[in-house]
């Protein structure tokens, strides 16, 4: 997996959040509070989006995702 680099800088922190949280689920509302706050993103779908920029760029098959995982009506775990 390579590092954050400038090819998503807003995304950069959900990853670091992700991993300092490893294995444990995340729900899209603590990362909108944790990273980047309620007033900067109101709709959970901008999580949705950034996960699906950081499966691009870092999975190799980002339609199997192997590290950023979605959990079901629940969030995103990431798996080390």
């Amino acid at each position: 997996m390579s590092s954050c680099t400038s090819w998503i800088p807003t995304a950069c922190p959900a990853k670091t959040w992700l991993k300092l949280n490893a294995g444990r689920v995340i729900s899209r509302d603590e990362l909108l509070n944790e990273v980047w706050g309620y007033e900067n993103y109101p709709c959970t779908r901008t999580v949705d989006n950034h996960i699906l920029r950081l499966r691009q760029k870092l999975e190799r098959d980002p339609s199997r995702p192997v590290y950023f995982r979605t959990v079901h009506g629940a969030g995103y775990k990431f798996m080390s």
